[in-house]
């Protein structure tokens, strides 16, 4: 599978390069909304009654995190019946999900807590365009890869407690998830409308499946009835690398492991913008 992506990409890589000084170089822009897609469920708490008097309710995210905004800008070469070459930076403004957890215990004893995710990333879309006829109404279909890059995922909590024996207390937390690149496939359907030989507005069905696993976590942010707790902590507190295999260690100055795992970011969505034909 690889393979598939590093000679898609290069082949797109090497049609654009060729093509600087070509007439029939195309440019173009487009903006647009993208829908969960392959939703997954999370949420940062879980509880288990041991005593048997707690009741809980759990209210877990269901989402993908490519759910969001989505912004590309794109170069393409037409390379002959009706199939063109395209390469597109895009970057993606995720909005934010949200879980929450409630729980009532004996002695007066509840904790409540919301959390908040949000993702952004940049991708390149290497992919190949097929044109469906010449007329100033133009069907077409996408079909290429996704390579993510400078993926970031922000998480913020906050909690608070309360018991006839402790008191109330409150707590908040941010983090981010950082590092790796990804991989994942596109497709689009879609109109192009010409507005002049060298304008056409387009609209069309976009989708990515994409995931993405990453390499650390760091715990920007934590608080305790609005106490600054970092500096009291040490560094596998705040710190966690997500690693296909580990060995255990107790080293304080050292970040936490845990083994890596993928979070969503696949997404369908309705897209529209501009081309320019030079």
């Amino acid at each position: 599978m690889k393979n598939i992506f590093k000679t898609l990409l290069t082949c797109t890589l090497l049609l654009s390069m060729n093509a600087l000084n070509a007439q029939s170089l195309y440019y173009g822009f487009g903006t647009g909304y993208g829908h969960s897609a392959a939703p997954n469920l999370f949420s940062a708490y879980d509880y288990e009654d041991i005593s048997g008097t707690e009741t809980s309710t759990l209210k877990k995210g269901n989402g993908s995190f490519g759910r969001g905004a989505q912004l590309n800008v794109f170069a393409g070469l037409p390379i002959g019946n009706g199939i063109s070459a395209e390469l597109a930076a895009a970057y993606l403004y995720g909005f934010t999900s949200k879980s929450s957890s409630n729980s009532q215990g004996s002695g007066s004893f509840s904790y409540s807590s919301d959390d908040q995710i949000r993702s952004r990333t940049f991708r390149l879309m290497p992919s190949l365009k097929f044109q469906m006829g010449s007329g100033k109404t133009t069907p077409y279909m996408k079909a290429g890869a996704v390579i993510g890059f400078g993926s970031k995922l922000i998480m913020e909590s906050s909690g608070s407690s309360s018991s006839q024996f402790g008191g109330n207390s409150s707590n908040t937390m941010k983090m981010e998830f950082t590092g790796r690149t990804s991989l994942g496939f596109s497709g689009a359907l879609g109109l192009q409308f010409e507005l002049s030989k060298k304008l056409h507005f387009f609209t069309e069905v976009h989708m990515i499946t994409h995931s993405w696993a990453p390499k650390r976590s760091v715990i920007t942010e934590y608080t305790n009835n609005g106490a600054d707790m970092l500096p009291s902590m040490d560094t596998n507190e705040k710190e966690t690398e997500y690693l296909n295999k580990y060995t255990e260690s107790d080293d304080p100055n050292a970040p936490d492991k845990e083994l890596k795992y993928f979070m969503p970011l696949s997404s369908i969505g309705l897209q529209l913008g501009l081309v320019l034909n030079l």
